[in-house]
């Protein structure tokens, strides 16, 4: 059924400004992860994951592939987000693009005019809800360079007829604003019509109502139907839209617009009603890219770490900072800190743009009296990592002989990990096994010569040599002179 309905339909909107807010966010890059020469893999994140969609062009095809929601480490306290891995066959610079229902980020297009496979999709009709066939249409898609916007649109028909007796035939890619909400919204279009001197001809126009004098033209547009297809292709300059002032104050506010196909009739009785619409998609043209470079490993610095939160002192709550760059502007896989002590933990970022250094921080649990070394390691392939060692024994602090063997275990009691610290005084036999509360030996940790000065073991409660039930065990150090007995509970 046809309806008579403004000029304009609501549609689309640009995303040239810097300030326009999109559907995603904080855009990053992984170095190269390929383990071969001549691969080429990168994993890209961004942020407000709710079903986003990533699109890229390769071998002159627009490709897509859904970015998979997950508990990132890094924003300490930020949100969740998404990430795709892309294998691509070669190292040139590709175009980026996302989905997510019906907004769209369309793949930024690098020559004159795209092909249907080369540009995004932008939604779909029904087939079959509007006659005749040439005002049926299917579906539509859209890209854009520095210097257009292109619209494609395909129809039931494989012609674009522009007349029928007295009535003309258009076909529309309409540009609305969603943000307008006034009773005459700013509206633009790409016509394609019969060329008619003096009332219409093909061209880009603003709307302002529903009749032939209601509209003005404010630019040329390209348009093409190749032979044998269903597909019309429609394209107009940025500059003609920027040049009005109306829109370039919208578009730089908002940075995105709506698009919706439409056909209509053009009668002089009737003015233009509207034969068919396909959906309408929000469309943010952002140039967001991915070039591979050599890879260079990151750089750490300026580690420091202290037990305070708040300005307050717990001795169990252990704070580190670290600062991460790298000249890529890539991030890390994954980034940890561990302890001599068997601890570990993730290290959490604080910023997403890695164009610049980003602070990395941790917060560990356990008490500050049982570690020396701290090890943070940051993978930036997934062979590959930077470390970072840090020692908690300063080079002013006193070296204090050993005078006697002496054993240190913790924690005690403990759940699964028991550390052992020996000091022996002096090279030579010792032997260092460990007791169940029957006296049976169910582990001998160290056999033979043992170095002068502290050595350090772990001992696993979970090992499979013995199962090792709750309970008291007994761990005993020998030498030729000395034997000393600890007791440590192991608690499930």
């Amino acid at each position: 059924m046809k309806t008579r309905i403004l000029f304009a339909i609501f549609v689309t909107c640009l995303c040239f400004s810097l300030h326009a807010a999109k559907f995603w966010s904080n855009f990053r890059h992984s170095s190269n992860l390929a383990t071969e020469p001549n691969q080429y893999i990168v994993q890209l994140r961004c942020s407000e994951p709710t079903g986003v969609t990533l699109e890229y062009r390769i071998n002159n095809e627009v490709q897509t592939i859904d970015m998979l929601d997950f508990h990132e480490f890094g924003a300490f306290g930020g949100p969740l987000s998404c990430k795709a891995t892309l294998n691509m066959n070669s190292p040139d610079l590709f175009q980026i693009g996302f989905r997510q229902q019906n907004n769209v980020a369309p793949v930024k297009y690098a020559g004159t005019q795209p092909t249907w496979d080369e540009m995004s999709a932008g939604n779909w009709d029904f087939t079959g809800d509007a006659t005749p066939a040439c005002l049926d249409l299917v579906d539509w898609n859209v890209s854009f360079n520095d210097d257009k916007l292109f619209i494609a649109m395909s129809n039931s028909s494989q012609s674009y007829p522009v007349n029928s007796g007295y009535t003309n035939y258009c076909y529309m890619g309409i540009i609305t604003f969603p943000a307008d909400t006034s009773p005459t919204p700013l509206t633009f279009a790409l016509i394609y019509t019969i060329d008619q001197a003096g009332v219409i001809n093909p061209g880009l126009y603003k709307i302002n109502g529903t009749g032939l004098a209601d509209i003005t033209r404010i630019g040329d547009i390209t348009y093409s139907h190749p032979e044998g297809t269903s597909i019309l292709y429609l394209s107009c300059n940025w500059a003609d839209l920027m040049a009005d002032n109306l829109f370039s104050i919208w578009f730089n506010s908002f940075g995105y617009f709506k698009i919706t196909p439409t056909t209509q009739t053009v009668t002089q009785q009737e003015g233009f009603v509207t034969v068919d619409q396909a959906r309408n998609t929000i469309i943010y043209p952002t140039n967001e890219q991915y070039q591979f470079v050599e890879n260079h490993p990151p750089v750490l610095n300026y580690f420091t770490y202290n037990y305070l939160w708040n300005g307050l002192e717990y001795p169990n709550e252990f704070h580190s900072h670290i600062t991460y760059s790298d000249v890529d502007s890539d991030f890390p896989l994954s980034a940890t800190i561990e302890f001599d002590t068997g601890e570990s933990d993730i290290l959490f970022y604080e910023d997403y743009n890695f164009d610049f250094p980003v602070d990395f921080v941790s917060i560990t649990y356990f008490p500050r009296i049982y570690w020396q070394t701290a090890s943070l390691k940051f993978w930036y392939t997934y062979n590959d990592y930077v470390e970072y060692i840090h020692s908690n024994v300063s080079n002013d602090d006193p070296i204090v002989p050993i005078t006697s063997l002496n054993c240190t275990v913790y924690p005690n009691p403990f759940a699964k990990d028991v550390n052992i610290q020996i000091d022996n005084p002096e090279k030579g036999n010792v032997d260092i096994s460990l007791f169940n509360i029957k006296g049976q030996i169910i582990k001998h940790i160290h056999e033979g010569m043992l170095d002068k000065g502290t050595q350090n073991y772990v001992w696993n409660a979970s090992e499979s040599e013995a199962d090792n039930a709750s309970g008291a065990y007994f761990l005993r150090i020998s030498t030729k002179d000395k034997t000393i007995t600890k007791k440590m509970v192991l608690v499930k």
